[in-house]
């Protein structure tokens, strides 16, 4: 889905390097180079895909955009404005607006919370409603996703996997985001389960106008919801371009071996 031509985000020569310490004095004697000047834009309402293999910096890159961990160089710019250097306080107003989706939906929600809790959290730590709002809008954010206003007194491992991711999509959206960094979102899941959460990404998108970072290993996925595809290896992006043409016609060679080696049957379930 493609809303606008303008970046909502710009990626410029980002880097993250890692330093190897060794010895009784932990000196550093060389770096790992996980996200190795890498550069990319993403316009409103826009799905970038990243993939790659597992190690190839994606999540690093995915983390490192969000400022979750701080970059080694280079610049992120977020609707107009440079994030790179923002002390975490002052990154606080724009937390709201990109948000992110982790792999494991289990160990990213607290098991002791109930999911009242755990979405009213967010919801007041934001000031999204008023105090008074907060159980209407949390009934309001589990429709979206599809589940039941009665799941909401229930606790994390009461759910299955799909219906926890769900719980952390509604996580994510409580906060009325323009971005969304999907990071393996789909991974853990049954192949019926995924095609049922990409849908219903697809469907976000479209309703919210949302913006997505969707980074994955699956190349057949990753074409599936994608306007564009940047390919990563070892920290670097080798290939990026219109997602049907790097799916259809690869350049690099190592595109061309993910091309090959794919044996996903998710577009038996979409």
């Amino acid at each position: 889905m493609k809303l606008s031509k303008s970046p909502l985000l710009s990626v410029k020569n980002l880097v993250k390097y890692f330093p190897i310490r060794r010895g009784v004095f932990s000196r550093v004697k060389g770096f790992v180079k996980a996200v190795d000047d890498i550069s990319f834009d993403i316009s409103n309402g826009e799905t970038l895909g990243l993939v790659g293999e597992s190690g190839c910096g994606k999540t690093t890159a995915g983390r490192t955009i969000l400022r979750l961990i701080d970059p080694t160089s280079g610049t992120i710019t977020f609707e107009g404005n440079d994030i790179t250097k923002l002390t975490q306080k002052n990154l606080r107003p724009l937390r709201k607006k990109f948000q992110i989706i982790f792999q494991d939906p289990y160990s990213s929600l607290n098991p002791r919370m109930t999911i009242r809790s755990i979405l009213s959290e967010a919801l007041l730590y934001h000031s999204i409603v008023e105090k008074t709002l907060v159980d209407r809008e949390i009934f309001r954010l589990l429709d979206v996703v599809g589940l039941q206003k009665f799941h909401a007194d229930r606790y994390p491992h009461e759910f299955s996997g799909g219906q926890r991711q769900r719980i952390g999509i509604a996580r994510a959206l409580s906060v009325k985001p323009k971005m969304i960094i999907c990071d393996e979102a789909t991974s853990a899941l049954d192949v019926s389960v995924q095609a049922q959460i990409i849908n219903l990404l697809k469907d976000l998108q479209t309703e919210f106008g949302l913006t997505y970072l969707f980074i994955s290993h699956d190349l057949s996925l990753v074409e599936y919801i994608s306007d564009k595809i940047a390919v990563m290896y070892n920290g670097k992006i080798v290939e990026m371009g219109e997602s049907t043409n790097i799916y259809n016609h690869p350049k690099h060679a190592y595109t061309k071996k993910l091309v090959a080696s794919l044996p996903n049957k998710i577009f038996d379930y979409l």
